[in-house]
């Protein structure tokens, strides 16, 4: 059973809601994935998640009731995804499922394989009919684009060589769904080339490129990446991507950055903190990140004007080093509430909600 209970940041006197049960470990979606209803009163969240955060409950919970519904049991944590119509897509059995949350219709997009395990974080566009998944096959790392309503794919296999090979991270754009965004995984200061752009309407024109290194890292004098970047998400209307310029590369300024879905623009946004994950409200005005430390378990949650450019401290929080402790803070779809995971005084986690 979900509890709700007051916090006080005792650093900032900030009073924010959380929700979690004692002695288990809750959690909210990924950072780059709605994990509201399109209300911003009721959201799902991850009940009893393991220290390993492979797996996890799916629950329904209302912020103003107080009231939680279990939804989807023993699913792949870290891999679900609220569409603006109140559909959960999510991963379970290596394949990709969803749930109506009003109606209660339940269908199953791609069933998946022994060849073909899906891998979070999903993303979906406004209109509710493409995914963006990625997966790993016998030919090496594959970007996909799956069709909702037919569970239709499309394939890239982007062939990065080793020891680097992993692409990940897909991206579909929310508003133009011929364009998703992937990573080029590895360890970011031997990676030149993190973020990558996938046109599927370039397939019908040979002329132009189907894949494309879409923001452009400096190097130092020698060759080495001077920035190393990651953390991307997509603004809701699909004209920024943004991410993190991580705060231990050489070159300054550090921090939030963007580029266009051109890649004709990019910019720097706030280097004043060590910004961690960097998620975009919903209308585009405001930024929520946390911070990354050295070797501690604190972080910042931190609100970020496009604008102006200035940042300010929201609360601090305790947090686990790795996933799924991770804060990964986001927005409400009314952009209202920011929400975030952190770890209570017996290292349990809970989500807490931000009223802005």
């Amino acid at each position: 059973m979900l509890i709700q209970k007051e916090i006080t940041d005792t650093a900032t006197g900030t009073k924010f809601q959380a929700v979690g049960q004692p002695g288990t470990n809750t959690t909210h979606h990924y950072f780059t994935a709605m994990t509201w209803l399109n209300d911003s009163r009721r959201m799902v969240l991850s009940a009893n998640v393991p220290p390993e955060g492979d797996r996890c409950d799916y629950v329904l919970y209302d912020w103003h009731t107080g009231e939680s519904r279990l939804l989807v049991m023993d699913a792949a944590w870290g891999g679900g995804v609220v569409a603006p119509d109140n559909t959960l897509y999510y991963l379970k059995n290596n394949g990709i499922h969803a749930l109506n949350l009003e109606s209660g219709e339940a269908f199953t997009v791609h069933p998946g394989s022994g060849s073909r395990e899906f891998h979070g974080p999903l993303s979906i566009t406004n209109d509710c009919r493409t995914l963006g998944v990625y997966w790993k096959s016998e030919q090496g790392w594959q970007i996909g684009r799956i069709h909702t309503d037919s569970g239709v794919a499309e394939t890239l296999t982007p062939g990065f060589a080793e020891p680097f090979s992993m692409a990940n991270h897909a991206m579909v754009n929310p508003e133009h769904p011929n364009l998703v965004f992937f990573a080029h995984e590895g360890t970011t200061r031997f990676i030149p080339d993190r973020i990558w752009l996938w046109d599927t309407d370039a397939a019908q024109e040979p002329a132009r490129e189907q894949a494309r290194n879409l923001y452009k890292q400096h190097l130092l004098p020698d060759g080495q990446p001077g920035e190393y970047v990651g953390h991307e998400a997509w603004s809701y209307d699909g004209e920024r991507l943004y991410f993190v310029n991580y705060s231990s590369s050489p070159l300054k300024p550090t921090g939030i950055r963007y580029v266009t879905r051109t890649g004709e623009e990019s910019g720097h946004l706030n280097g004043d903190y060590r910004h961690w994950h960097v998620a975009p409200s919903p209308d585009g005005k405001r930024l929520v990140s946390d911070t990354e430390t050295d070797g501690d378990k604190s972080s910042l949650i931190l609100l970020t004007e496009v604008e102006s450019g200035r940042s300010r401290v929201l609360c601090h929080i305790k947090r686990w080093p790795r996933h799924p402790g991770h804060p990964h803070p986001s927005f409400s779809p009314d952009g209202k509430k920011a929400v975030f995971t952190f770890a209570d005084e017996d290292d349990c986690l809970w989500v807490g909600c931000l009223e802005i």
